[in-house]
């Protein structure tokens, strides 16, 4: 996966998958996938939630896909957001 450190990339009309998917990175080690796709549900429809990194690190990374383009442009606009004592850094993939 690569990460677009600005803003989205894909216009709303998009129909690519990875016009509709975050790259979410800080996220703390003890959120899961659930807790983040109940998160999430405050700027769209979490299609797909996928944590990475390893599980003893402080902080881990996650790829969030949303139901539409439109979602997933909210969601970056909340990047800085405060998640379980954490700062959410949100950006657009540019690879699902």
């Amino acid at each position: 996966h690569v990460v677009n450190t600005g803003p989205p990339l894909h216009s709303l009309e998009s129909t690519a998958p990875e016009g509709r998917t975050v790259y979410i990175s800080n996220v703390p080690y003890h959120v899961g996938e659930t807790e983040l796709q109940d998160f999430f549900l405050t700027v769209g429809t979490p299609m797909k939630v996928k944590m990475c990194g390893e599980e003893g690190q402080s902080t881990r990374f996650a790829f969030v896909e949303f139901a539409t383009v439109a979602e997933c442009h909210t969601a970056i606009s909340i990047t800085g957001v405060e998640c379980c004592g954490r700062t959410l850094r949100i950006q657009q993939s540019k690879g699902a």
